[in-house]
This record gives C-alpha cells, sequence and structure tokens, in this order.
C-alpha cells in the first residue's frame, strides 16, 4: 500500500511538473498579451475590487524578480520535463527513466556551475524588450496631445528617451521610487528635467491625466531598473 501511494504522488508530481513547464512557457511568449489585457482589466474592469486587484497582478509582473523567476523555474522544469513525460507514459521504461534521471541531475548541476551567466543574459533581454514596449507606450499618450508635443517633438522625444532609459539604469537614486510624483521630483532634484526636458514635459502631463497615470507611472517606474540589480 505504501508502494502505490508512492507512485501515486509521484506521478501527480510529473504530471504537475509537464503542466506547470507548459505554463511558463506559454506566459513567456504571451507577456505582452497578458499585460494588455490586465491593463484593460484595471481602465474597464466591473468594479474596483477586481481594479485594485488586477492593479497589484501587473505591479507584480512586471518586477524584475517576478521575471527572473519565470525564466529560472522555466529552466528548471525544463531540465525535468523528459523525465517527467517518461514516467507518465504507460509503458514505464524503467532503464530509460533511470538514465534520464542521470541526464537531469547533470544538467541541473550544469546549471548550477555555469548556467548563471546565461540566465541573466536571457532574463536581461526579455526585460529590455518589456522596456522597449512600455516606451511605445509613452510615445503613442505623447501623439494623443499635438498642442504638447508637435510632430518633430514626438521624434525628439523617441531620441531623448533612449537617453532616459539608460540614464535610469545607471543612476542608483532612481531605483527606490514608489510613483511617478516622486519621479518629478527626482528630475527635478538631479537636473534631469533640463537634461531631458520632453520627459519631464510627459511626466508633468501625466500628473495632471488621472486616468491615464496608472499605465504611464508603470512605463516611467519599469524603466529604472539598474544594471546592478541583474548582477546581484
Amino acid at each position: 500500500m505504501h508502494l502505490k501511494e508512492n507512485v501515486r504522488l509521484s506521478l501527480n508530481l510529473t504530471r504537475g511538473i509537464s503542466s506547470h513547464y507548459g505554463a511558463l512557457v506559454n506566459l513567456i511568449h504571451m507577456f505582452s498579451s497578458v499585460i494588455d489585457v490586465i491593463e484593460t482589466i484595471i481602465e474597464d474592469g466591473l468594479d474596483s475590487d477586481q481594479r485594485a486587484e488586477a492593479n497589484i497582478l501587473i505591479n507584480l509582473l512586471q518586477t524584475f524578480e517576478f521575471v527572473f523567476d519565470l525564466h529560472l523555474m522555466k529552466g528548471v522544469l525544463g531540465i525535468s520535463n523528459e523525465l517527467s513525460q517518461a514516467l507518465q507514459r504507460k509503458d514505464q521504461d524503467i532503464v530509460n527513466a533511470m538514465k534520464l534521471v542521470d541526464i537531469s541531475k547533470q544538467r541541473l548541476q550544469v546549471m548550477r556551475d555555469d548556467g548563471w551567466n546565461t540566465l541573466l543574459e536571457e532574463v536581461s533581454a526579455f526585460y529590455n524588450l518589456f522596456s522597449t514596449f512600455n516606451k511605445e507606450k509613452l510615445i503613442r499618450l505623447a501623439q494623443f496631445y499635438p498642442s504638447d508635443f508637435s510632430t518633430v517633438q514626438v521624434s525628439f522625444l523617441d531620441n531623448q528617451l533612449e537617453a532616459y532609459i539608460h540614464d535610469m539604469r545607471s543612476t542608483e537614486e532612481f531605483s527606490a521610487l514608489k510613483g511617478i510624483g516622486q519621479l518629478a521630483e527626482k528630475m527635478v532634484e538631479m537636473k534631469k528635467n533640463v537634461s531631458y526636458p520632453l520627459v519631464y514635459s510627459l511626466v508633468t502631463l501625466a500628473l495632471i491625466l488621472p486616468i491615464a497615470t496608472a499605465t504611464i507611472e508603470r512605463a516611467f517606474l519599469a524603466m529604472n531598473i539598474i544594471k546592478n540589480r541583474l548582477h546581484n
């Protein structure tokens, strides 16, 4: 009886590994679409509780820690995925299953010893793509206000945002900001409003637009992840 229970628990675990691995892969591939859906709920949710829950969720999804954990778990579960599939087959090929156990252990050890740099590069590339996605949102916001941002200024804003992103990631003082109001204050304090006047104009515009503030705030603060956090 004890043996049967262990087998049942092992099978349930392996099924869970395959299921979770597939879910993580799908989430990574559909990440921007998931963010779009959650932002729609934040703006058009049925009630305040639903909108508040969606806002908490999107803030979690956009943290570096979540992106890192997402890719780490995908890597770990991916290593054991073939083993879990083998254990679920009816033929129960024990010889090959035991071989896969050894292979999984070896791959996990390789990941532990030499895989961190590759993982950080993968996470960094994913996170930089997400920051570019945010930059496009900021440019679209500026285009909605032609009286504040001419067509030429929007083109200048694109280039200025690129410089701003690199500046924020190398300036530790911007890494712990909690809101767009603090961002505006810190920009003035460090004279970044002079260096990036169009970016600062966009920040101040977002401050007086309650509907747009939540989305734009997330877009700006997502850019404030500094390089030292990647190394940590």
